[in-house]
């Protein structure tokens, strides 16, 4: 069926513009004119003309153009019958012609418009999809750390060999326990062989330490696969050394509650109605431990109650605090050897405190009331009520349009060349064992050794505090914070540590595993005819751990090129002083600063220290055979710089000028303790074939703070004397420090001073560094209610290691000018990242 032509049916614009003037025209097709005198013959409901005299009668008003009144209905009559026709003529064009084709529009921009937003609406974006890269193998690998399962067994076998108490002995002060448990890692050379497919599995081990009533034992016992199991001592230590545990620290809160209560008066009047235990604890762990006349001496300070009956608040420390005296397992041996209040001591007991205050012979403090409601306002990181503009906006994230380019076979993980075990010490922290890159072994061991914080106050029971974290375990990682320690999409590996108290491996999952996507290029270059470059992506291992008021990131990242960056970073709430700017005392504080530090908030000072951390690194460039160099930038003349490869006599006539710069390279040829210069320098372990060839090693922070030789904890923290030390690997010396000095200065077990002997070669052997990284702490006004971060960083980089970049394998931007060339990155298809619950697990 043809349609009408509708193009000559229907009137143009122009004809339906000529209808409408011609319906408006007069009979005598003159145009219509507004009458001048005559009323218009539009009524008005008010009974008023326009331009005419009211009127309400049938009369028209004048205007009729001289026309009789009968003449005038009868022209009035005509043009209505013709306006009438033409209506009619006009009412069959619509429904015959403009209808059908307004019908036929509408219908077909209706189907148009479906139609087309199909065909180009944006596809819908799907979830992207959930890889797991974990693959569980039953048996644990040489380095994994240990499993609950056994640390179970080994408890049980230490029972049943009457080393430790059994399991329905009620646990206690005179108990005889297992405290700690981790993996030990078996003899270097042995592990090696096989790898290397030339002996049979060496077995997994564990060290293991043991508190009882005269004596610590540190155990090693393994093979664990091996029966039966052997059990043998590799160290023993003198009861009093033992840790401030859950056990140790509940027997000395027994021992203080009843000078405490003595003490009820002062604390009620001074500190705003407060009583111990119910609004105030004590803390135990102030970083001063020493030998005193019959045993040790533990100084404790006084500070208000954190959440709950857990939590602690460090930040609101008060000026009560003393040292107890303990020689054995019995409470009778204990006592109170000093107090202070405000600075103002020592008293030898609560009696003697109590009788100065009454007899206001001591200065005091008095709280104002209400300050104990005010403190949650400064010590929990809650939002505020009003938030900035803008916060409400979801902030840019990144996520996997793809499967995870890496791979876990329990805790040995391989990712884009990478290849290494992971491992963790609960007392000590994260570590990675045989670690390849390119099929090249590159590291044998790396791991956290070590805490050590220094901190001091103008108070007696904050002052001149010397600490070794291993004593408190950072390695007992806590579960992760999603969505702040690391993102939702990485994969979660857990940690196990001995519960004292459970008698049982506690698991945490704490150590989050995932590539990262620094937002820039590990290489660039835009040059005039081509451009190219690759994003910087790397791997991420991370974990983080709760030491008191302080939280501990530790994390390695692996970059394409063969870069190991080692990070780690501190957080947490603040540990304060009691600050009180109207005491008389002449070493009180004046305005907002005193000696040791500023000002933070009412009746609170900041408390001044430093972080130093300690790792091994034992690198094995290609083979276990190595040496060390040291890479400087030296200033001369050109003469010295050819004379320092080759004896000539005189200088060559081609440099334009005498005076240049050249690299020095030394070796290190023995045990030596090295400071990082205040010049360009490098160090550089290298293989045993070249000097040249090898891995570089450099630190971002660089602190020696050692502490000085009168101070107790001088022996137990030497390792902070420099930024490197070189040695020569000794199975016999596992770790650079020991938890228990922390506990026993000046009487250090370990001292890396004296395990450095520079009559022992590291020229093309196997060597061992100890690397020391950490920073100055000064707070902040700002730190609070939270500290902000603090970091510490070293690398490892290859150095002349490989045949042009590593990286050159990886598809990455690289386009030409003319367009003959346009190499870009792995494609992907886009798709939404998968939402989770933001919850988090406590124990």
């Amino acid at each position: 069926m043809s349609l009408p032509n509708f193009g000559s049916m229907l009137p143009s614009p122009g004809d339906l513009l000529s209808s409408a003037a011609d319906r408006l025209k007069s009979p005598n097709d003159d145009p219509p004119s507004k009458p001048k005198d005559g009323p218009s013959t539009k009524e008005d409901p008010t009974g008023s003309c326009e331009g005419g005299q009211s009127t309400k009668e049938d009369t028209p008003c004048s205007g009729n153009g001289g026309k009789s009144t009968e003449e005038y209905k009868t022209l009035l009559e005509e043009n209505a019958k013709l306006l009438k026709n033409r209506k009619e003529e006009a009412k069959q064009i619509f429904i015959k012609y403009i209808l059908p084709l307004f019908v036929g529009v509408t219908a077909g921009a209706v189907i148009g418009g479906v139609v087309g937003a199909t065909a180009f609406k944006p596809a819908k974006c799907t979830t992207c999809q959930s890889y797991s890269p974990l693959v569980l193998n039953p048996v644990p690998g040489i380095f994994d750390p240990l499993t609950p399962k056994e640390m179970e067994q080994i408890e049980e076998l230490l029972i049943e060999s009457e080393i430790v108490d059994n399991r329905t002995s009620p646990l206690g002060f005179n108990s005889t326990y297992v405290a700690s448990m981790s993996m030990y890692p078996p003899d270097k050379n042995e592990t090696l062989k096989y790898y290397q497919n030339q002996s049979s599995f060496v077995g997994r081990f564990a060290e293991v330490h043991v508190v009882g009533t005269t004596e610590i034992r540190i155990l090693l016992v393994g093979p664990l696969n091996v029966e039966p199991v052997a059990v043998q001592t590799m160290s023993s230590l003198p009861a009093d050394s033992r840790h401030i545990d859950v056990v140790m620290n509940k027997e000395l809160e027994i021992f203080i509650q009843p000078v405490m209560t003595e003490l009820k008066p002062i604390l009620e009047e001074s500190f705003d109605g407060a009583t111990y235990p119910r609004d105030l604890a004590v803390n135990f762990k102030t970083g001063f431990n020493r030998p005193g006349p019959t045993g040790r001496e533990i100084r404790f300070s006084l500070h208000f109650r954190g959440l709950g009956e857990v939590d602690k608040d460090l930040f609101h420390v008060l000026p009560v605090s003393g040292v107890i005296s303990y020689s054995g397992s019995s409470l009778e041996d204990w006592q109170i050897r000093e107090l202070f209040y405000l600075n103002q001591g020592p008293f030898t007991n609560a009696s003697e405190l109590l009788a100065a205050y009454a007899e206001n012979s001591i200065n005091k403090v008095h709280l104002p009331e209400g300050y104990r409601k005010s403190l949650n306002e400064r010590v929990f990181p809650r939002s505020l009520a009003e938030k900035r503009e803008n916060s409400e906006v979801p902030p840019p994230r990144s996520y996997s349009p793809g499967r995870p380019r890496y791979t876990i076979n329990n805790y040995n993980i391989t990712w884009m060349g990478w290849n290494f075990a992971l491992s963790n010490n609960p007392m000590r922290g994260l570590a990675i064992y045989n670690v390849h890159f390119s099929e090249v072994r590159i590291l044998y061991e790396m791991a956290l050794q070590d805490i050590l914080v220094r901190h001091t106050a103008d108070t007696h029971g904050e002052n001149n505090a010397v600490n070794l974290l291993s004593s408190s375990n950072i390695g007992e990682y806590e579960a992760v914070i999603p969505g702040v320690d690391c993102p939702e999409r990485a994969t979660l590996l857990n940690t196990t540590y001995w519960n004292t108290v459970l008698r049982a491996g506690t698991t945490t999952r704490s150590i989050c595993v995932f590539e990262g996507d620094g937002e820039m290029p590990l290489w660039r270059r835009r040059a005039n005819r081509y451009a190219a470059g690759l994003r910087d992506n790397y791997l991420v291992v991370r974990a983080t751990s709760r030491v008191g008021n302080l939280d501990f990131t530790m994390e390695y990242r692996f970059h394409l090129d063969g870069t190991i960056d080692t990070n780690i970073h501190s957080f947490g709430s603040l540990q304060g002083a009691f600050w009180d700017s109207n005491s008389s005392n002449i070493f009180a504080a004046s305005d907002k600063r005193n000696a040791f530090g500023y000002n933070l908030t009412d009746y609170v000072g900041g408390i001044s220290g430093s972080h130093s951390f300690n790792f091994k690194v034992d690198l094995d460039v290609e083979d276990t055979l190595n040496s060390f160099h040291e890479i400087s930038w030296k200033q001369g003349q050109a003469v010295s710089a050819l004379r320092s490869l080759k004896d000539i006599k005189e200088s060559p006539n081609y440099f334009v000028s005498n005076a240049t710069l050249y690299p020095s390279l030394e070796t290190i040829g023995e045990e030596r303790g090295l400071v990082k210069a205040g010049k360009p320098q490098v160090w550089l372990v290298s293989s045993k074939d070249t000097s040249y060839s090898g891995y570089q090693v450099t630190l971002d922070t660089s602190l020696i703070d050692f502490v000085q030789d009168k101070d107790p904890g001088a022996d137990m923290s030497s390792f902070t004397k420099h930024d490197l030390t070189v040695l020569l690997r000794n199975e016999q010396e596992q770790y650079f420090t020991m938890p228990y000095d922390a506990n026993t200065m000046p009487n250090s077990l370990v001292n890396l001073d004296k395990l450095t002997n520079p009559s022992e070669s590291t020229n093309n052997t196997d060597i061992v560094l100890s690397i020391n990284v950490g920073f100055m702490d000064m707070p902040r006004t700002e730190d609070i209610p939270v500290q902000r971060r603090q970091s510490a960083s070293f690398h490892l980089q290859p150095f002349n290691m490989f045949h042009g970049s590593p990286d050159q394998d990886l598809p990455s931007f690289f386009h030409v000018a003319d367009g003959s060339i346009k190499d870009m990155p792995a494609d992907f298809d886009s798709c939404t990242e998968p939402r989770a619950p933001l919850e988090t697990d406590f124990l």
